[in-house]
């Protein structure tokens, strides 16, 4: 079966960086809002998908994406399972980060520029030991 998902979105948030020692990975994160055709009549209805890129990406991610860009992402879905503070157990669901192109800006709908295209897969391993 082939995991592989493509979003059209706007970025939520200025990317976090984040280092894990212990693994000697770089991990950023940000958030990727989506619009939601499916209701009619909600203009401003979307879906948030948290998205993570690692190593090699995580240079280009702080670079090129910050809060309003309209990009496209292309990566995998990867499932986060884990128990909050007060016992509630959640399962969320990720985008580990293939690849991504800027679309526009929010501010400068004229804008199209295009980052290079991360398609590297040689993270896969570390991005699981990672997720």
């Amino acid at each position: 079966m082939n995991n592989n998902i493509t979003l059209v979105g706007r970025v939520v948030q200025e990317p976090v960086k984040k280092s894990i020692p212990a693994k000697d990975t770089t991990i950023a994160e940000f958030s990727l809002a989506v619009k939601d055709y499916s209701k009619k009549g909600l203009e401003n209805d979307a879906i948030f998908f948290d998205v993570k890129a690692f190593n090699g990406s995580v240079d280009r991610v702080m670079e090129y994406v910050s809060k309003g860009r309209e990009i496209v992402v292309n990566g995998r879905v990867s499932v986060e399972d884990y128990k909050r503070k007060d016992g509630s157990h959640v399962i969320k669901y990720v985008v580990i980060l293939n690849g991504f192109h800027l679309c526009g800006s929010k501010l400068d709908k004229v804008d199209t520029a295009s980052a290079p295209d991360d398609t590297q897969n040689n993270e896969t391993k570390a991005n699981e030991t990672a997720a």
